[in-house]
This record gives C-alpha cells, structure tokens and sequence, in this order.
C-alpha cells in the first residue's frame, strides 16, 4: 500500500508525463519506490522506462519482481522488455519453460549485430551480468555454437561456464555439449541434466551439512557459500566426481575449515586449484 509521500510523488510523475518530461517522471517514481516497495509504482516505472527508450532497465527492474507470471500486466511487461532488448534465447527459455504458449514473438538481433556482440564478448577480460545478457540477443545456433567455444576454453571462469551450462539445459537442447571439467574432456545433454540447484547429489550434500552445523549457525553461512563454489566448479558433472555426498559432505566442511579433506582431500584440492587460476 502506498504512502502519503509515494503518493506525492506518483502525482508529481503523472503530471511530468502529460508533459512528456519522461527523464523528470523517472525521477518522480525511482524515488517513489526507493522509499518502499509497490508493484503498481514499479509497473508504472517499468512503462515509463519503455517509453524513454530504456528497454535495458525496463528488463532490470521487472526481473525484480518476486513473481512474473500471475499477474497478466507484469507478465506481458516481461514480455514486452524481452521483446525490446531482442532477449531471444531468454523468450525461448520462457516457452519451454510454459510448454510453448501463444505468447508475443521475440525476435533475435540482426546477425551483423550478433557477430559484433560475440567478437565483443570473446575481447572482454571481466564478464559483467550486462556483458552475459548481450548474449541471449543471438539466434539459436549462434548461441548453442558460441556457449560450445566456451565450455571448450579452459581460461573461461567456472562461473561463467555454470550460468552457460544452465542456459543451456533452461533450453533443454537434446544434444551432447562438449565441456572441460577440472581439465578432462568430458560432454553433458543439457535435456537431461537438471540446474544446479535441483541435481541430487547437491541437494544431499547442502542438507548434510545443514545437519552438521546445525549447532555452529554462525559458520554456516561460509560453509555454504564455499559449498557453492565447489560444486559450481564441477557442475554439470557433479554425480561424476562425487561418489557418496554424505562422506563427501563431511569432509568438504572438514576442507573448508581446516583444508583437511580426509579421503577426498586430491579431488577437492584440485577444485580449489580450478577456482584459483
């Protein structure tokens, strides 16, 4: 619900847009909504930003909101900022994602423009989250080949090759993909690998060390987040290296604390050794 003072201020914006100041009602509703969250301050703003020409923060704050698909207005701006920024790989995400609706069609950029924004990428030395959206303005085939190059390129952050990788089975391309892991040669089907978060072995090994510091709260935090890494490192091949996540569990909290791994101590030195290059 909103207050007397965002109240003010959604007036104060109303008035600027009548007078096709959208740069001053911007201001009027940013402000608004930086006092407290509302969905219908941020819907406004997201329709102001669409009509300046701001498509790319139009997508940042929609992407915001907790829930994209029950409310028909949120979702249809969703639609509409990935259909301004060319998110074409994200829009197919979205149809495997509701099983192939009727949704508005997003098309990818020009293919001059995708060549320039891999040449682009590949001449990067930090990735930011802006450097790695610019991709999803590719076609299928530009985006699966140029992920390959990637996953092929030992260089490349875990971190970047994860979120690719679970582009990838967001997708659920049918198709064996190529990727190093820890420096071995491996490949995934993307079709039948689920997102980090959800693969089995993780879940299990998450809840045994949620069981085993269940009594020092204060250092789980960092356990975890340590956790993340490791797993990250060697997904999306987890079940591959991991051969019991109970064991695996303890001596990982073990290694993280003391960097003392007991049986897995060469495996989980090696994933520290990857994180580190």
């Amino acid at each position: 619900m909103t207050n007397l003072s965002q109240k003010n201020l959604i007036n104060l914006a109303n008035e600027s847009i009548e007078n096709k100041d959208l740069t001053q009602a911007e201001e009027y509703l940013e402000e608004a909504l930086n006092l407290s969250y509302d969905e219908n301050i941020s819907k406004s703003l997201v329709k102001v930003y669409l009509s300046d020409n701001k498509e790319d923060q139009a997508y940042d704050l929609v992407k915001e909101e907790p829930d994209l698909f029950s409310d028909s207005e949120i979702f249809s701006l969703y639609l509409e900022t990935l259909a301004r920024n060319n998110y074409f790989i994200e829009f197919l995400q979205l149809k495997k994602l509701l099983d192939n609706p009727k949704i508005k069609e997003v098309v990818p950029e020009k293919l001059e423009k995708q060549m320039k924004i891999m040449q682009a990428f590949k001449k990067k030395s930090v990735i930011r989250q802006k450097d790695y959206q610019s991709l999803f303005k590719l076609n299928l085939t530009n985006f699966v080949n140029f992920s390959k190059s990637i996953l092929i390129d030992p260089s490349q952050s875990f971190a970047l090759r994860l979120a690719i990788c679970e582009d990838l089975v967001k997708l659920k391309m049918d198709e064996n993909i190529p990727i190093i892991v820890l420096d071995q040669m491996t490949a995934f089907n993307p079709s039948l690998t689920p997102l980090l978060a959800k693969n089995t072995v993780y879940q299990e090994i998450i809840s045994s060390i949620g069981d085993r510091l269940s009594k020092n709260p204060s250092i789980l935090p960092t356990v975890l987040s340590e956790t993340n890494l490791l797993l990250g490192t060697i997904y999306p091949k987890i079940d591959d290296f991991v051969d019991e996540p109970d064991s695996f569990s303890k001596d990982l909290v073990n290694f993280v604390l003391e960097r003392n791994g007991g049986e897995h101590q060469e495996i989980l030195t090696k994933i520290y050794q990857n994180i580190s290059r």
